[in-house]
């Protein structure tokens, strides 16, 4: 490994490892250190666990970011496409936000409110083409909101279910103007377990010229000043000399991996301020359990009246297979919850009763439940696994630290928890980083002119 590198990236999973490569573009030497990788995939038996809560995010052809990634998304992620993005399965029937079922269950479902919602949905799409796009929608957000919640609770699904902080979508819009879900927008799936994805990324930024290096154990991070100036990595490897250190990891995981370096940065969220985390059990059913008319990836509520956390809400995505099917529950619950044992395993029992009542065959086919058990004995796990929501009192702005070359970019900086998130939140700090390189380079332009032989002593 060389004795510099401009920028080191300190990852956990795939986080930066995009970035890497776009940065390597702009000219500058990058290498990219693994203090944490994803569990490997959890298969019991013949059941396969889906990995990620929301997904891969919505498919957007216009979005300059995705444009950017499509790249390394469709390489690396490799997604699978959904055209309806949002069905939810009640005990009225199924709800569709789009598609060919969307005019009549919105009827069904919304009497009064059927063609408000509509022509919301088209001003979700027409904000993000348009320059004054998030105060249009803010108004209507407005006009719509001050229905009752019975005239318009699918909305949530847009915006205040996938988001990173506890808020509802009347909020995200107005107070944070934050984007939401074009319901008309087909959505992409996670196919294979993010521990592969993982392996992916690594060998394509590898191919992109990106040095990484896995399993790395940092010693520790010199400091002079106000400034890092590198890492020391164990094994012999020696001292690393850097311009730049990004922590594409959150606080835990970076206090863990280098513990002296904990004075010099703060955490992107305020201690315990953790609100909820989608967290997930199973349930191993017959082969060809799935019905046609579901979709791969949906959702359910019991009681839209009600808050939309524990089992009263969940997120279901299927595994088709000649042995059998699995099924992944994703539930929002409580954070502190996730270490009592009592608690989830009545969640589960509810869960269990709740898809029973929703789908009549449920029972009949199933063959084994795998209950949320694995975060109770789980205690110490780097929280870089876990699809956090905290509270709205931490804001999206840089962690402030003593050093004025390191920057931060953990899950607490993603906007919202579909894997989207995590990359634009890359993207933001390319845009940053650029700005310093161009300064870089212009500052390199006028101590070392070319020699176009304007300046050049003429000959006697």
């Amino acid at each position: 490994m060389a004795a510099s590198s401009d920028i080191v990236i300190l990852g956990s999973g795939y986080r930066g490892l995009w970035l890497a490569s776009e940065l390597v573009k702009l000219g500058w030497s990058v290498s990219w250190f693994q203090i944490h990788k994803p569990p490997p995939a959890t298969k019991k038996d013949n059941f396969v666990f889906d990995d990620w809560p929301w997904q891969v995010g919505p498919h957007i052809n216009k979005s300059h970011f995705v444009n950017m990634a499509r790249e390394f998304i469709a390489d690396v992620i490799k997604p699978s496409e959904q055209e309806i993005a949002i069905q939810v399965i009640t005990p009225s029937g199924p709800l569709e936000l789009s598609g060919p079922g969307q005019q009549a269950t919105l009827r069904k479902f919304f009497p009064k409110t059927s063609k408000d919602i509509l022509a919301y949905f088209e001003t979700v799409k027409l904000s993000q083409r348009i320059e004054k796009g998030q105060r249009l929608l803010s108004k209507h957000t407005s006009k719509l909101f001050e229905k009752p919640l019975g005239e318009r609770w699918c909305l949530e699904w847009l915006g205040g279910l996938r988001r990173s902080r506890a808020m509802g979508t009347e909020e995200w819009v107005k107070n944070w103007e934050g984007d939401l879900l074009d319901p008309s927008s087909h959505f992409w799936l996670l196919n294979d377990p993010l521990s592969t994805v993982v392996e992916r990324a690594l060998v394509w930024a590898e191919s992109k010229g990106v040095s990484v290096k896995r399993n790395a154990i940092i010693s520790d991070i010199g400091v002079e000043g106000r400034r890092a100036t590198g890492i020391e990595i164990q094994g012999g490897e020696g001292f690393l000399n850097c311009k730049q250190i990004v922590l594409a990891c959150s606080y835990d995981a970076a206090i863990k991996s280098v513990p002296r370096f904990a004075k010099h940065i703060t955490p992107q969220v305020k201690p315990d301020s953790e609100s909820f985390v989608w967290s997930r059990c199973g349930f191993y059913l017959k082969p060809g359990t799935k019905p046609s008319g579901l979709l791969e990836f949906s959702s359910f509520v019991m009681d839209p009246y009600m808050p939309l956390v524990g089992s009263n809400v969940g997120l279901l995505k299927w595994r088709t297979a000649e042995k059998g099917d699995s099924l992944t529950v994703w539930c929002r619950i409580p954070f502190a919850e996730l270490r009592r044992r009592s608690y989830l395993m009545n969640l589960t029992e509810e869960l269990e009763k709740h898809l029973g009542s929703l789908f009549p065959w449920f029972s009949k086919r199933l063959v084994a439940v795998f209950p949320f058990e694995e975060y109770f004995h789980s205690p110490g796990a780097i929280r870089d696994d876990l699809a956090i929501v905290y509270d709205k009192a931490n804001k999206f702005k840089p962690s402030p630290s003593r050093l004025k070359n390191i920057i931060q970019m953990g899950p607490g900086a993603d906007r919202g928890l579909e894997l989207l998130s995590q990359l634009a939140t890359e993207y933001r700090l390319l845009n940053q980083l650029s700005e310093i390189r161009k300064k870089e380079l212009k500052r390199d332009r006028t101590l070392h002119p070319p020699r176009n032989g304007e300046n050049l002593v003429q000959p006697k």
